[in-house]
């Protein structure tokens, strides 16, 4: 764990294992059967929209070395540490695929939502089917993303669950390659933390129904705000912002940045600031979200104003840019994240757009 809050992410430690390892597999072709994602090098990290905190999206998964006679592949992935890694007790499946063609060697990022033509799935521990994302409740865990090279095409096997497709694969397994990624929940419990430290009720989260917001791992500069202050978006969102600027421009309107990502530290101490000078809890949570729970963390976020208007003003809604941000900014993927009578504890912001892609 780094010294800077401004680093604090859900991590996840990706290693390769030396195929050979599991009952399953059956032959000795396997120390060239290789599993890796695109998102991350192996020993290095993966984003929070992996995880059920976040997007809850399957991650990027790619193969080579395939051996000679293979008809299909078939993917498990699970948690053996659940429900805690210091006394685990079962293995949590959190994926089970099975009948991916041969001919498919990857698997995109969110492909459990658009799967391989004739790919099957099986249920997970959630009894459903599809991907669902890590969202440890204590400790470190690991999850075993496991690729099986199939001598066949399985039959329809109704939904399986992870030992029904074991089963069914006994006698089939030509080769095995193994993918392991480990979560680290210090961002909940270092956001917790904060909040103790600042009188923000524990159930925060639930009681003003905001979800948890990672920071982002990569940023790009949008140029400076209203104050000379540099700002940055992540890449999707700066490129969706130039865009938005540029339309407006072109229909005579100038869009002016106020405040775009921020840390969760920079949050913390703008609160901080804010009891400082006498102003109650409750009332600060109506002007800024908590720490790890404001959109701008996520570095897809915006304020923004007009130079016929102040900044953080509800005025803003009166100008000419916020009835074209009313037109016009779905189209570039953004929205406005806190109208009135928003269930989120927030005071109405005009000024406040969030790209949603």
């Amino acid at each position: 764990m780094r010294a800077s809050l401004h680093s604090h992410r859900i991590r996840f430690a990706v290693v390769l294992l030396a195929a050979g390892v599991f009952t399953l597999t059956e032959a000795a072709d396997m120390s060239t059967f290789t599993l890796v994602s695109p998102a991350f090098q192996p020993g290095g990290s993966m984003a929070a929209r992996f995880t059920s905190d976040g997007d809850n999206l399957s991650p990027p998964l790619a193969w080579s070395h395939v051996p000679a006679g293979t008809k299909s592949f078939a993917l498990i992935v699970d948690d053996p540490d659940a429900p805690d890694p210091a006394a685990p007790q079962m293995t949590w499946v959190h994926w089970v695929l099975y009948d991916i063609p041969a001919e498919v060697k990857e698997l995109p990022e969110g492909a459990a939502l658009h799967l391989p033509a004739g790919a099957r799935e099986g249920l997970n521990d959630w009894k459903r089917t599809g991907y669902g994302g890590p969202a440890p409740p204590i400790g470190r865990h690991r999850y075993f993303h496991k690729l099986y090279a199939l001598d066949t095409l399985l039959p329809d096997l109704k939904k399986p669950t992870k030992a029904q497709l074991e089963a069914a694969m006994q006698g089939h397994v030509l080769a095995q390659a193994t993918l392991i990624a480990g979560s680290d929940p210090a961002y909940p419990e270092i956001i917790a933390a904060m909040h103790r430290e600042l009188g923000i009720p524990a159930d925060y989260g639930v009681r003003f129904k905001l979800d948890l917001c990672e920071e982002a791992a990569e940023l790009s500069s949008i140029g400076v705000d209203v104050l000379g202050r540099e700002q940055r978006l992540t890449p999707a969102a700066a490129r969706a912002w130039q865009a938005m600027r540029a339309a407006a421009e072109r229909d005579g309107l100038q869009l002016l940045v106020v405040s775009a990502f921020r840390s969760v530290d920079y949050q913390r101490a703008l609160i901080a600031r804010k009891l400082d000078n006498g102003r109650s809890i409750a009332e600060v949570l109506t002007v800024n979200a908590a720490p790890g729970y404001s959109e701008h963390h996520t570095g897809r976020a915006l304020d923004l104003t007009a130079a016929d208007c102040p900044p953080l003003e509800q005025g803003f809604e009166t100008t000419a840019a916020f009835s074209w941000l009313l037109k016009h900014a779905a189209r570039h993927g953004f929205r406005l994240s806190y109208p009135r009578g928003n269930p989120h504890g927030i005071s109405y912001e005009p000024w406040h757009w969030a790209y949603t892609g």
